[in-house]
């Protein structure tokens, strides 16, 4: 992906109330983009789920993560969670686009609300 995560940050962009932002400035190399994306590709074919997220005809990269779950009291508990995050195809992702056309076809409701403020740190 010869900086495609990095060419859309070029130019001045729009906010979403119209207003004209500060030039946007790369913050990832064209390199990084491309051995990260090379490294997350092989998450996708070597890890333990590779068998079941299988997307014929598609380069796909992702990275998964395992988390123990606490237990509120400053220890944790005997569960995990896991998670799987990526995009596709590696080449040039196209999430957004694909991603509005599934809320679509579903009928998926709008969330209603902007997403929580969280800690930045604790």
């Amino acid at each position: 992906m010869p900086g495609a995560a990095c060419a859309g940050l070029r130019g001045r962009r729009r906010r979403r109330d119209g207003e004209t932002g500060p030039d946007p400035r790369e913050v990832v190399s064209a390199k990084a983009v491309d051995e990260t994306t090379a490294m997350l590709e092989r998450v996708y074919l070597e890890d333990w789920l590779a068998d079941q997220w299988n997307i014929p005809g598609y380069r796909v990269a992702a990275k998964t993560g395992t988390a123990q779950v606490a237990d509120g009291q400053g220890g944790y508990r005997s569960e995990y969670l896991v998670s799987v995050s990526g995009y596709a195809p590696a080449s040039a992702p196209v999430f957004r686009d694909v991603m509005s056309q599934v809320l679509k076809k579903y009928r998926t409701v709008p969330s209603g609300a902007p997403a929580p403020e969280l800690p930045a740190s604790w």
